[in-house]
C-alpha cells in the first residue's frame, strides 16, 4: 500500500475506526516485539529491533491518546500516514511494520 492509498484510507475512517486501526496496528507490534524474547530468559535476542518496535509504539500510542481524548494538536491524517510510511519503508525493519499494517487492513476491511 502506497502513502496515498493509506491516507485515502484512513481519511475515510471514522475517529473511533481510526482509534481502532491504530491499536490494532500497536497490537500486532507487540507481537513482534515478543519474537525478540530469549526464551527461559529476561534477556532479548534483538534489542534494535526491540528498541526500534518500541519507538513505533510511541508514535502510535501518542496519536491514539490524542484521537481518543479529541485533541486538535495532534498530527494530521496525512502527517500520521507519513510517518506509518515512513516506518514501513526503514530499510531494516520496515518488513515487519508493513506487514502488521497489511494485516490491519485486511482486518479492518473484513
Amino acid at each position: 500500500m502506497n502513502k496515498f492509498d493509506l491516507i485515502y484510507f484512513f481519511k475515510a475512517l471514522s475517529e473511533n475506526e481510526q482509534l481502532s486501526f491504530i491499536c490494532r496496528l500497536a497490537h500486532l507490534l507487540t507481537v513482534s516485539a515478543r519474537a525478540t524474547y530469549l526464551h527461559d530468559s529476561d534477556g532479548v535476542s534483538d534489542p534494535q529491533i526491540l528498541r526500534w518496535l518500541n519507538e513505533a509504539q510511541h508514535y502510535l500510542l501518542g496519536q491514539a491518546c490524542n484521537l481518543a481524548e479529541g485533541n486538535s494538536q495532534r498530527y494530521s491524517d496525512e502527517v500520521f500516514c507519513e510517518g506509518l510510511v515512513l516506518r514501513a519503508e526503514h530499510p531494516m525493519y520496515g518488513k515487519i511494520f508493513t506487514k502488521a499494517l497489511n494485516q490491519v487492513v485486511v482486518q479492518m476491511n473484513g
